[in-house]
C-alpha cells in the first residue's frame, strides 16, 4: 500500500496525471490495445515528457517499486501486477526535419502521424504494416518495415535515443555516447 504522502509527492514531482486502482479513468489509462492483458499497477503515472518520466523513476526507485512501460498499448503482451506504471501516450513531440532526412518522435507518437507529417518533405518513415503502432515501441521491438528489403529494420536507421535509466537519469545514447548501450536498445 503506497502512503497519501508519497502519492503526493509523486503529483507534486510530474505533470500528468497519477492515479491509483479504482480513481476515475485508471482502467483507461493502464488499458492496452490487447483486452486480454489487464495490468494491475499499484499507481499509473500518464508521462508527459522526459522530465516526468525521470520525476517518476526517481520516485519508484526510492521505494523500490518496479516500473512498467506502456507506450501506445500494442506491445501489452504480459500483465503488470503491483509498481508503477508510466504510460507514454501524452509525450507527442513529433519534429520532421527535412534537410536531414530525420524525424524526432516522442514515446507516443504512432506511424501515422509520422507519415502525415513526413510526406509533404518527400519523405516516408520505416514503418510495418500498420500505421497505428507506435513508433517507439515498433522500431525497438524488432519491426521490419515494409520497405526492409531495401532500408533493413528500422532501428539500424536510429541515430540517438533519449532514454531515462532506472536512478531517473536522463541520457542521450548513440554510436558515439554508450555505443555498448545504444546497440543493447536497437535490438542487439
Amino acid at each position: 500500500m503506497i502512503s497519501e504522502p508519497d502519492i503526493q509527492e509523486l503529483k507534486n514531482a510530474v505533470r500528468g496525471p497519477v492515479l491509483l486502482p479504482g480513481d476515475a479513468g485508471f482502467e483507461q489509462e493502464v488499458a492496452g490495445y490487447n483486452l486480454a492483458v489487464v495490468h494491475r499497477p499499484d499507481v499509473a503515472v500518464g508521462v508527459t515528457d522526459a522530465a516526468d518520466v525521470s520525476a517518476a523513476m526517481k520516485w519508484a526507485a526510492a521505494r523500490r517499486m518496479p516500473v512498467g512501460v506502456q507506450a501506445t498499448g500494442h506491445g501489452a503482451n504480459q500483465v503488470m501486477e503491483h509498481g508503477l506504471l508510466m504510460t507514454t501516450g501524452r509525450m507527442q513531440e513529433l519534429d520532421v526535419d527535412p534537410a536531414r532526412r530525420t524525424a524526432r518522435v516522442g514515446a507516443g507518437v504512432r506511424w501515422r502521424q509520422v507519415i502525415d507529417a513526413a510526406v509533404p518533405h518527400g519523405l516516408i518513415g520505416l514503418n510495418g504494416s500498420t500505421t497505428d503502432a507506435g513508433v517507439v515501441g515498433y522500431t525497438l521491438g524488432g519491426g521490419l518495415p515494409v520497405l526492409g528489403r531495401v532500408f533493413g529494420f528500422a532501428a539500424d536507421h536510429v541515430p540517438s535515443i533519449d532514454i531515462a535509466t532506472p536512478d531517473g537519469q536522463l541520457r542521450t545514447v548513440d554510436a558515439r555516447n554508450e555505443p555498448e548501450l545504444f546497440g543493447l536498445l536497437r535490438g542487439g
